[in-house]
């Protein structure tokens, strides 16, 4: 391995002596370079390589060549400000000569030479990690922006022959071949190609369809610029000059997969459009600009995916994006197909319904169109008659209204509104939703008709038809009068569902326990408050003790509140009450039951409250059965541990038996490193929580002093460069060593 390092390092050392002679970086810093790269080189030739090791030596690079560039600019703006006193030459190098024994380069072979380590360690690390998508991924990022189309091209064709199923990289590859390499018939070839190996993907074929648009998009602007041809080409030569690169294409060999054809290749239109030039004559012209191809992709398309609505509506979204109206062919088209695929989905219809409406309220034939839209969608409900159905209907009206500027259209939707809310009540075509949206509509107090609904009213009529809804009771009991309240919320966890019981509970708790705090205290009020605590809790209520339960957490949420409001009402002898009698109940989760430790501990550790020697005893006795509880429930739980040492250390001052904790958790824990790291934090005196927070506090702030370096950066005058790549305080003290020997 030392033989490799060294290899390598002997490599670097002549562009690291030339970037030194040109005055880029000073002799310490080369030093400072050259440490740091064996570190990193000693790293990527281990036996055991991490993917980490190559991003790190990796994101080392960058910000060097991110330096470097940085630096050659401002030495090339001093030259150009006569800085420069004379011009020598040195080889292939242009070196200009700065005042003293300073030396400038404007252009140099060494300009490339950390580009070409960055290519070569990502190089060997997709060698090594080939199976990584997101290391691929990155590499593609980087190169991008190198412009380097030669290096992306051929790593595309090995990220393919890799991961033939990732859709991401055979769009790439098509991607470059029509935008860089204008090669439309190459494009078309390699995503068919795609589609043979993933045959429902979704994604690829969003993309060609896409890529078609785009190629009529390219034909019909080139039409528009045939007079300005000269212009055309002018700019097409100073693009290519901007290319530091000459297109290479994505030329993928055969592939296991691809055995057959797929549906598509066997369509003419798609077999006649890959035989044709780039050119084309007038009659394929023809056939793209009216949409022959992004038509047949579309067929396609539903039909090796035919029923995913989402999936269809995509391709409405492209066809509006590049303009494409109501009246063209093609979009009639894909409304045909939503009728006769989706005759009965209520958000098809709904899109059906509104591809009269132009896109902006303001268009003069919004009013005739909106009353086309609204006869489409009365009929649909009338035909399909479901509450989805309405609710589609009754979504696009209140839009619609929210959209209007004009105060007749906004009446003529405020009435339409309260038409179709009261006939789809009388007709129980209303979800909870919905009765919710009406009731909140007519207490907005805007509507300038006259109308005998009240928002309490609306929301009784919800309650006749969705008597289990929670979500309604908590809106109904809201607009209650407080004092009108209570007997409510009991009629309403009588009447609630299983699944939203728990919302409604934890509401009437809440309400009880303000209506206590907004005054002193009294034992009526207290008792109110533990008795429903109490039947939140009785068997049948909440009780779930499994937590992939779905009234698991509404559990636990009102057993930890049940144990604070105990704190709070009643101090540490109501805490140890309400704690024994839960645990005596019926097993608790751990995750109750160190809650229950963690409120004795702040308990015990408040000074304000003064205990006697028995009950300070009591209380820590009755705080080590919990936790041991919780260890018998989860011993596998580093937590569970931990929140017992701590109490050990931090509350009972009981160091032996908080050691006797730490060797017992030792055996049985499940993930060690982690116990032994939060487990050195709590011998130091710190919460583990807050020690991690402390953690990402101080991240934060060293990513930040980072980006201010970054940024004062390009402030700094030359004299100030020297002190910029110093990477470690120990390679300067290394050179001054070095030089007084």
């Amino acid at each position: 391995m030392a033989e490799q390092v060294q290899f390598h390092l002997e490599r670097m050392l002549p562009d690291l002596e030339e970037l030194q002679e040109r005055g880029i970086f000073t002799r310490n810093e080369v030093k400072a370079i050259v440490k740091r790269r064996t570190a990193f080189e000693y790293a990527v030739h281990r036996a055991m390589k991490k993917k980490t090791d190559y991003l790190r030596y990796i994101e080392f690079e960058l910000n060097l060549e991110s330096l470097r560039k940085r630096r050659q600019e401002r030495l090339a703006m001093a030259a150009r400000k006569g800085l420069v006193k004379s011009v020598m030459r040195k080889g292939k190098n242009d070196v200009q000569r700065r005042g003293g024994d300073d030396k400038v380069a404007v252009h140099s072979s060494s300009d490339g030479s950390i580009v070409k380590r960055i290519n070569g360690l990502y190089s060997k690390a997709l060698r090594k990690f080939p199976g990584d998508v997101d290391l691929w991924l990155q590499f593609f990022a980087w190169a991008e922006t190198c412009k380097n189309m030669k290096t992306t091209s051929r790593f595309l064709i090995k990220a393919i022959q890799s991961h033939p199923r990732k859709p991401v990289f055979w769009i790439k590859a098509a991607k470059i071949e029509f935008e860089r390499n204008n090669n439309m018939n190459a494009a078309r070839t390699l995503l068919i190609r795609a589609l043979r190996i993933n045959k429902d993907s979704a994604k690829i074929y969003l993309e060609y369809f896409k890529l078609e648009l785009l190629y009529v998009d390219r034909l019909l602007e080139r039409r528009k610029i045939l007079f300005k041809e000269q212009e055309t080409k002018r700019a097409a030569e100073k693009a290519s000059e901007e290319t530091e690169d000459v297109p290479a294409p994505v030329e993928v060999p055969n592939l296991p997969g691809e055995a057959g054809s797929s549906r598509m290749e066997q369509d003419p239109e798609i077999q006649a459009s890959l035989k044709q030039s780039t050119s084309g004559n007038a009659a394929s012209e023809k056939k793209l600009t009216d949409l022959v191809l992004p038509r047949v992709v579309y067929k396609n398309a539903i039909k090796a995916i035919p029923d995913d609505l989402d999936f269809r509506l995509k391709f409405l979204a492209f066809y509006t994006e590049f303009g494409y109206d109501s009246d063209n062919t093609a979009v009639q088209e894909f409304y045909g197909s939503l009728t006769r695929d989706f005759p009965s989905t209520p958000r098809a219809i709904g899109v059906l319904a509104q591809r009269h409406l132009p896109s902006e309220v303001s268009d003069p034939i919004y009013p005739s169109a909106v009353k086309i839209t609204v006869s489409d969608f009365e009929a649909a409900v009338a035909r399909v008659g479901t509450p989805e159905m309405m609710s589609e209907y009754l979504s696009f009206l209140r839009l619609q209204q929210a959209k209007c500027t004009d105060s007749n259209l906004k009446l003529y939707f405020a009435v339409l509104l309260l038409k179709t809310y009261s006939s789809s009540d009388a007709k129980q075509l209303l979800d909870v939703t919905e009765y919710i949206h009406w009731s909140r509509f007519v207490d907005e107090g805007l509507l300038t008709v006259r109308h005998s609904y009240t928002k309490i009213g609306v929301l009784k009529s919800g309650l006749e038809v969705h008597r289990d809804s929670g979500k309604l009771w908590l809106e109904y009991i809201e607009s209650l009068p407080v004092g009108d309240q209570a007997p409510s919320f009991l009629e309403a966890v009588a009447a609630t569902n299983v699944a939203e019981k728990g919302s409604v509970w934890r509401s009437y708790i809440s309400h009880l326990t303000a209506l206590c705090t907004a005054q002193p205290i009294q034992k009526c009020s207290q008792d109110r408050v533990d008795h429903a605590y109490e039947a939140a809790l009785k068997p049948g209520a909440l009780a779930s003790s499994s937590p992939v339960s779905p009234t698991f957490a509404d559990e636990l949420a009102v057993l930890c509140d049940y144990v604070d409001w105990a704190q709070l009402s009643g101090g540490l002898s109501k805490l140890r009450k309400v704690c024994n009698n839960l645990v005596q109940a019926r097993p608790r989760s751990p995750l109750f039951l160190r809650h229950c430790v963690d409120t004795l501990s702040e308990a015990l550790s408040d000074p304000s409250v003064k205990l006697s020697e028995s009950d300070r005893n009591a209380a820590i006795k009755d705080a080590r059965k919990l936790y041991n509880l919780a260890i018998s429930a989860g011993s596998s739980d580093s937590d569970n541990w931990l929140s017992a040492i701590q109490f050990e250390f931090n509350v009972a001052k009981d160091l032996t038996t908080g050691m006797q904790l730490h060797w017992r958790a030792t055996k049985e824990v499940g993930d060690y490193a982690t116990f032994a790291r939060k487990f050195e934090q709590l011998k130091s005196g710190e919460s583990v929580s807050e020690s991690e927070e402390e953690e990402n506090a101080k991240d934060g702030e060293d990513h930040d002093s980072e980006d201010e370096q970054e940024g004062s950066e390009d402030e700094m005058d030359e004299g100030e460069m020297g002190a910029e790549i110093t990477l470690d305080d120990e390679v300067g003290r290394d050179d001054m060593d070095e030089d007084s020997d």
